[in-house]
C-alpha cells in the first residue's frame, strides 16, 4: 500500500513542472530531483504506571441494613408491627 499525503504528490508535480521548462534536462531521469519520503515510525512514550499502596488488610466489613436496625432497636418494633397486622 503507498499511502502518501496529497501534500507530497503536489511537491513532486510542482518539481516535475519546473524540469520540463528546462530544455537541458527534459531527456534525462527526473528521479534525482524528486524528494523521496520515507514512512517514520515514531513510538509515543509510555505512560508510567501509578501503583497505588494498598493496604495489608482488607477494610473492615460494613454493618448490613438489618444490623444497623438491631442496634437501633427498629428492628424489633417492625417485628412486632407486623405480627399485630
Amino acid at each position: 500500500m503507498k499511502n502518501v499525503h496529497p501534500i507530497y504528490n503536489i511537491k513532486s508535480l510542482m518539481i516535475k513542472r519546473e524540469l520540463e521548462n528546462d530544455p537541458n534536462l527534459k531527456e534525462e531521469n527526473w528521479a534525482r530531483f524528486l524528494p523521496t519520503f520515507k514512512k517514520k515510525n515514531v513510538k509515543r512514550k509510555k505512560r508510567k504506571i501509578v501503583k497505588k499502596e494498598r493496604a495489608l488488610l482488607p477494610p473492615p466489613q460494613q454493618p448490613r441494613k438489618i444490623d444497623l436496625q438491631m442496634e437501633s432497636g427498629e428492628y424489633f418494633v417492625a417485628k412486632k408491627k407486623q405480627r399485630t397486622k
